[in-house]
């Protein structure tokens, strides 16, 4: 202004200004926000009679475990996805502030959206700033999943996936929806709600390397449960959850991008919200990355034997034409595997591993996985029928380039691989009889498969 101007009915005038455009700044900058709770007033006119049970958790696949009779031997696993669900107490707390600094630093705040996040990402959205930010919670990255995992058809699929706004609003409503009702059920107790939240997200989602929720991601990357994983460890972890194919450790390119997201994005977050001190900080940037990812043994082609020759494959396979044959595991043999492979059980066969390995060294005395020959040994107990080994001169493998030439004489066979010294056949168990493992489920006894 000028210094002539500066009498009352000036100043007052001038005030009124600057109020209207102060208003215009922030009505421009809350447009966004406006947009958005019309949209979402849109999409969830139908209310919440509409929505699916979100209190109920999907049935995301879990690893099925098969040991020898020992019960502490690992044979195999089985899988769809890398996944067995572990409660929050079986979690290093490092590794849940790890994930809520790097995530979603307001997560025990909000009531499943973060209208800052929102926002901010909404105006940045529009000014065409590189650093666009996507402002989802844990809360809506859980629905997400969750919604994902629950779809029955193709179109739920694109539905729960879709980079649309449409989606997004529907994710916010059940993430408020979410949190509430488990307050509810939480008794009032917003933390414990929150906490379970954060432990069914933990246990869905993915963390690149084959590996589905945090147990198999501790024990892949670090051969350790996560209860055990260290600060940089849960670092690295956590880093992970925005996409995990550009921080393989094991790809050399990708390894100093895997290091930065840790040091400083997670870290550096976990400094900014008071998680660990500077001191801590600083030493902990200057470790190593230490992951050394190693894929969970998947099927009986993949048996975790002494030796090779041992062939645990057989036995492995033995019980998987077993299970295929019982109606009690589902309508079909399809359900039946798909139960196998996704039902998270631990499988005590009668497997005996010194029987399996003494039957593997006969063999040798007398046949060669190269001889065309197959020499076939078994071991059944007396008075309960029980399998304790079974074996041949074969490996148990897929792979049959190398094979010699089929010896059976029918024009059919003629110029195709023969069985030796790699087959999948089942020479002893083709018949598939009742195999006589017993097994617990993780829910307790499963009775179909007790001995017979």
């Amino acid at each position: 202004m000028r210094k002539h101007d500066h009498s009352l009915p000036s100043l007052g005038i001038s005030l009124l200004l600057c109020g209207v455009l102060a208003g215009l700044v922030v009505a421009a900058a809350a447009f966004p926000a406006v947009a958005l709770a019309g949209l979402a007033a849109k999409a969830t006119a139908n209310g919440f009679e509409n929505l699916p049970s979100i209190l109920q958790e999907p049935k995301a696949p879990q690893i099925t475990n098969l040991y020898a009779s020992d019960g502490k031997t690992l044979i195999t696993s089985l899988y769809d996805e890398n996944r067995r669900n572990v409660p929050i107490n079986q979690i290093a707390p490092v590794m849940l502030q790890a994930v809520v600094a790097s995530e979603d630093k307001r997560f025990y705040d909000h009531n499943g959206v973060d209208i800052k996040g929102v926002v901010r990402a909404l105006v940045n959205d529009q000014s065409g700033d590189a650093a666009q930010q996507g402002a989802s919670t844990i809360t809506m990255q859980y629905v997400r999943l969750s919604t994902l995992y629950s779809a029955t058809t193709p179109q739920a699929v694109v539905d729960a996936t879709a980079d649309t706004p449409a989606r997004k609003i529907r994710e916010m409503h059940l993430a408020i929806a979410l949190e509430q009702q488990l307050i509810d059920v939480h008794g009032v107790d917003v933390k414990a709600a929150k906490q379970d939240i954060l432990v069914r997200y933990l246990n869905i989602a993915p963390f690149g390397y084959q590996t589905y929720g945090i147990y198999s991601a501790s024990e892949v990357y670090f051969h350790v449960p996560p209860s055990k994983l260290k600060l940089e460890q849960a670092a690295y972890l956590a880093g992970l959850l925005q996409g995990a194919s550009g921080y393989d450790p094991a790809v050399p390119e990708y390894a100093k991008a895997a290091i930065d997201r840790r040091n400083n994005h997670v870290l550096a977050e976990m400094l900014n919200t008071g998680v660990i001190d500077n001191a801590t900080y600083q030493a902990t940037i200057k470790l190593p990355l230490g992951a050394d990812p190693k894929a969970q043994a998947n099927g009986c082609a993949n048996t975790l034997q002494g030796t090779k020759l041992d062939n645990w494959g057989f036995f492995c396979d033995y019980l998987r034409r077993w299970w295929e044959q019982q109606p009690a595991f589902g309508s079909d043999v399809w359900t039946r595997d798909n139960s196998l492979e996704t039902g998270g059980y631990n499988i005590i066969t009668t497997m005996d591993v010194g029987g399996q390995h003494s039957s593997a060294v006969n063999i040798a005395k007398f046949a060669k996985p190269s001889d065309n020959e197959a020499m076939l040994l078994a071991g059944v107990e007396p008075g309960t029928g029980r399998v304790r080994f079974i074996n041949t001169n074969r490996y148990y493998s897929n792979d049959n380039h190398a094979n010699g030439p089929n010896r059976n004489p029918a024009p059919i066979f003629k110029g195709k691989k023969g069985n030796y010294p790699n087959t999948v056949n089942p020479l002893m168990t083709g018949d598939a009889r009742p195999t006589t493992a017993t097994s617990s489920a993780r829910r307790g006894r499963c009775s179909p498969c007790s001995p017979r």
